[in-house]
């Protein structure tokens, strides 16, 4: 059965779905916040004015994730949004490599709510509880504009964030306190539907996006997981690029998440059997996220050893077959 979620980001042209998002937030102040993280993290910061933002990651010294980030760029701040269960480690690991420079560094989640909203309705439901005559216009991925909502004069933002394939997707981020506020008064203003967590996740892997938790930890190196978007391979030092630099000389890694076409539903943790082949009959991969779309059917994400993640090669998921295919699974509305 198809959830009304699903329906208003998926199949109804002026519908969205709204969940409230747990969150990871650090604020970084003093003049030299931007160049400081520069040289922690994987991407360029230094080419961002304030209203951009950018994917990162913080990694150890052996190329293996501390946390998957996304930076956005204030005039007097930057804001780091990263998993709840990681922001404590991001602040212990940026406090460590401070020396000079002049940076505050703040564990600001409790301050903060996101919730995404989505579908092709998703803007004008922003748009129906901002009190000023503000023009939501983004120049990019993760850009951000300031806005104050009809419930007061609340300090918030909106971020034009992918969080789903195939339909806008944004991320209205505001005081924690005015959460629930805001999520009334965008069920009231456009009818829109609260997305429940298993509708949210179908939406993440349909768009082959990889979670912390699930597709991510600290055993996977960001080029595995395929987020080349989040790394700048002319940039100066940071740590773990030596590793970073090596793997991309040698030109492929041992494994690659890739999206995975089942013949039926798989558990997570399910092993990928190689069928021919070198390895044949020897596990190859495992699944990392599973969902049953009502547009792909049964789906997953899972690391595949990279001489059997080419497209359409056929591995066995206990019970099911599994191909691989190409990401997203699902694109643009139906």
């Amino acid at each position: 059965m198809v959830s009304q979620g699903y329906e208003a980001v998926r199949r109804n042209p002026k519908g969205c779905g709204i969940k409230t998002l747990p969150c990871g937030v650090i604020r970084l102040l003093g003049r030299d916040r931007q160049s400081f993280l520069q040289g922690q993290v994987t991407n360029d910061l230094l080419r961002l004015m304030p209203g951009q933002g950018a994917h990162a990651c913080l990694l150890n010294n052996t190329g293996h994730l501390l946390a998957d980030l996304h930076i956005y760029v204030f005039p007097d701040h930057l804001l780091l949004e990263t998993d709840p269960t990681r922001a404590r480690i991001v602040c212990e690991t940026l406090d460590r490599f401070l020396v000079r420079e002049k940076v505050m560094i703040e564990d600001s989640t409790a301050q903060w709510k996101i919730i995404s909203v989505q579908g092709q309705g998703a803007l004008d439901a922003i748009k129906g509880i901002v009190a000023s005559a503000v023009s939501l216009t983004f120049t990019g991925a993760l850009s951000h504009v300031p806005i104050t909502p009809v419930f007061g004069g609340v300090e918030a933002f909106v971020v034009q964030r992918a969080r789903t394939a195939g339909a806008p997707s944004y991320d209205l981020w505001l005081p924690a306190q005015f959460a629930e506020e805001a999520v009334n008064a965008l069920m009231a203003g456009t009818g829109a539907v609260e997305l429940d967590e298993e509708t949210f996740d179908l939406l993440r892997i349909e768009a082959g996006i990889p979670r912390w938790g699930a597709d991510l930890d600290e055993s996977v190196i960001p080029l595995e997981a395929g987020m080349e978007e989040a790394i700048s391979f002319t940039k100066g030092c940071y740590m773990g690029q030596e590793i970073i630099a090596r793997i991309r000389a040698r030109g492929h890694t041992n494994r690659s998440l890739r999206g995975l076409k089942l013949s039926q539903p798989v558990a997570v943790e399910t092993a990928l059997v190689a069928e021919d082949g070198p390895r044949a009959g020897q596990e190859v991969g495992r699944v990392t996220s599973a969902a049953v779309s009502p547009e792909a059917g049964p789906i997953a994400l899972g690391y595949v050893r990279n001489e059997y993640a080419g497209v359409d090669c056929l591995l066995s998921a206990g019970d099911s077959t599994a191909t691989v295919v190409e990401l997203p699974f699902v694109r643009g509305n139906t």
